[in-house]
C-alpha cells in the first residue's frame, strides 16, 4: 500500500497537455460582427516569454507588452473560438480566465448565446465576472495598463475593488434560469495624458453606472451613483465614500464618509392591485471631511447631518428604480420576494411580471445613517478660520 501511494505522487500532472502547450486565456470579449450575422470574439492571454520577474505593469518594453490579443468573427462564439485556435500554437485553457466583457451592440440583441456556451463549457469558471462595454468591448483591451500586467488584470482588479455591481455568470445564469432580470456594471472607455507615458495622450477604461437588462438583451443605463445603491441592496459594497451636499440655511457645505457596514432589507407589502416594497438602508460611517462652519459634533448638527445623507441616498435609490420601472426591468430581482411570500400569486403574476412591475410597483425607501466617528479631528478647517 505504501509503495502505491509513493507511486502516485510520482505520476505528474494528471492533465494529458502539459502546461507548456497551453494559452492561459485571461480576458474573454464579445462583440457584434460587422458581419450580419456574425459574432466577434477577442480573448487576451499573457505571453511568458516576456514575462520577467520585475515586470510591474503592463506598459510595454523593448520587446513589446507581456500580453497579446486575437480575434475571430463567425456565426457562433463556438466556431470563432476554433478559428482563434486554429491560429495559435499552444492550446486554449480557461484556468485563469476571470474577466468577460461584452460590447453594447452584441448586448442589446441579447446574451443568450454567450450563456449557452457558458453553461456547456465545463471548464469556464462560473465566478468568472462580466462587464458591459459602452461601444465595442475589444476597444478595451488598448487601455494602458499602468498598474498591471495587462488590461484583462485592470479590468479584474475594477471589480474586486467592489466599488459597484459584482455581477458574474453565475448570477445571469441563475437570473436565465429562473426568467429574471439583472444589471451589470458598465465601463467608459477614452483617452488622457499619462505622466507613466511620459505625457501621451493613452487609453483608458473606467466604470460608468451599470446596464440594465430585461429578458436577457440591454435596455438602459443608470448613472454611476444610482449603480452604487443598486449595489447597496445587494450587499455588494465594500467600504464605499459617498460626498453629501448637507448645511441648513446660508451655511451651505458638504460632507464625506466612508461606511464600514452597509445593510439592506426588503419587504413586500401586497395591496389589492398593487405592491408596494418597502427597502430600509442602514450604513454606519466615518466622517472623513466636513466642509461647514458649524460643529459637527453638536448633537443637532450630526444629526441633522445623517438625516441629509440619509436622503440622499434614499433618493438615489429611488432615481434607479424609477428607471428600471420606466424601462420595465426587475434589476434587483424583486419578483422573487413576491414568490418567497406569496407563491401562488406569483403564479399568477409571473408571466407579466415586467409590465406589472413597470405600472403596478412601488417604492418606499428609508435609510438611516449613523455617525460612529469624526477621525482624528472634531473640528472642521473652516471653523478654525
Amino acid at each position: 500500500m505504501i509503495s502505491t501511494a509513493v507511486c502516485t505522487l510520482l505520476t505528474g500532472c494528471w492533465s494529458k497537455i502539459e502546461i507548456n502547450d497551453r494559452t492561459f486565456v485571461s480576458g474573454f470579449f464579445v462583440d457584434r460582427s460587422a458581419v450580419p450575422g456574425e459574432v466577434e470574439l477577442t480573448i487576451t492571454t499573457m505571453l511568458p516569454n516576456r514575462l520577467t520577474s520585475g515586470q510591474q505593469s503592463g506598459g510595454g518594453s523593448e520587446k513589446g507588452t507581456p500580453y497579446a490579443s486575437v480575434t475571430k468573427s463567425a456565426k457562433t462564439l463556438p466556431f470563432a473560438l476554433q478559428r482563434i485556435q486554429a491560429d495559435l500554437t499552444r492550446k486554449i485553457s480557461w484556468g485563469l480566465t476571470r474577466i468577460v466583457v461584452v460590447g453594447r451592440d452584441y448586448a442589446e440583441q441579447g446574451l443568450d448565446d454567450l450563456l449557452e456556451w457558458v453553461d456547456r463549457e465545463p471548464t469556464f469558471h462560473l465566478r468568472t465576472y462580466i462587464l458591459i462595454a459602452e461601444g465595442k468591448a475589444k476597444e478595451i483591451i488598448r487601455l494602458t495598463p499602468v498598474y498591471e500586467r495587462s488590461p484583462s488584470e485592470v479590468l479584474r482588479e475594477f471589480v474586486n475593488q467592489h466599488t459597484l455591481l459584482n455581477t458574474n455568470l453565475r448570477d445571469l445564469l441563475d437570473a436565465s434560469y429562473s426568467g429574471r432580470d439583472f444589471a451589470i456594471t458598465a465601463l467608459t472607455f477614452g483617452s488622457f495624458p499619462m505622466v507613466s507615458e511620459q505625457n501621451r495622450i493613452s487609453p483608458w477604461a473606467g466604470t460608468n453606472g451599470a446596464a440594465l437588462f430585461r429578458n436577457g438583451k440591454l435596455i438602459g443605463f443608470v448613472t454611476a451613483e444610482e449603480a452604487r445603491m443598486l449595489a447597496w441592496v445587494k450587499s455588494w459594497l465594500r467600504a464605499p465614500v459617498f460626498s453629501v451636499p448637507v448645511g441648513d440655511g446660508k451655511d451651505k457645505g458638504s460632507a464625506s464618509v466612508v461606511f464600514s457596514m452597509t445593510r439592506a432589507s426588503i419587504v413586500p407589502v401586497f395591496q389589492a392591485r398593487s405592491i408596494r416594497f418597502r427597502i430600509k438602508l442602514y450604513g454606519e460611517a466615518t466622517l472623513l471631511n466636513a466642509e461647514m462652519k458649524e460643529d459637527i459634533t453638536k448633537p443637532a448638527v450630526l444629526h441633522r447631518t445623517e438625516r441629509q445623507i440619509s436622503q440622499y441616498l434614499a433618493d438615489h435609490l429611488q432615481r434607479a428604480l424609477a428607471q428600471t420601472k420606466k424601462l420595465g426591468s426587475d434589476a434587483l430581482q424583486l419578483g422573487a420576494y413576491v414568490e418567497w411570500q406569496r407563491p401562488k400569486q406569483w403564479e399568477q403574476l409571473q408571466k407579466e411580471w415586467r409590465a406589472y412591475y413597470k405600472t403596478n410597483v412601488d417604492f418606499d425607501i428609508e435609510a438611516d445613517v449613523v455617525i460612529k466617528s469624526f477621525g482624528s479631528e472634531t473640528t472642521s478647517v473652516q471653523r478654525k478660520r
